[in-house]
């Protein structure tokens, strides 16, 4: 289930609302300022699993490198972004 270039504001919603189905909670209980670690107890696998997901979902090619320095759901937000620009699926 791809989505449609989304505005950042929507996207950024749509990476919020797959983070915490990812870990079982609400949207409403994960900001962009929750950290992946401290907040939502996410280990690498997690990050993992959920860069997996948020490039199937979006249709982009996560930069690996950068995933090593994401810590908030921001930092996904702004690496999905950066993905959909310079390494879209086609």
């Amino acid at each position: 289930m791809a989505f449609s270039n989304p505005p950042e504001g929507l996207l950024d919603q749509q990476v919020i609302a797959l983070i915490a189905a990812h870990f079982r909670l609400e949207a409403q209980e994960v900001t962009a300022s929750s950290s992946m670690v401290y907040d939502l107890g996410a280990d690498s696998s997690d990050l993992l699993e959920v860069s997996i997901q948020l490039s199937e979902v979006f249709d982009c090619d996560l930069d690996t490198q950068r995933l090593g320095r994401v810590v908030t759901v921001a930092d996904f937000c702004a690496l999905v972004q950066h993905a959909r620009v310079n390494n879209p699926i086609v």
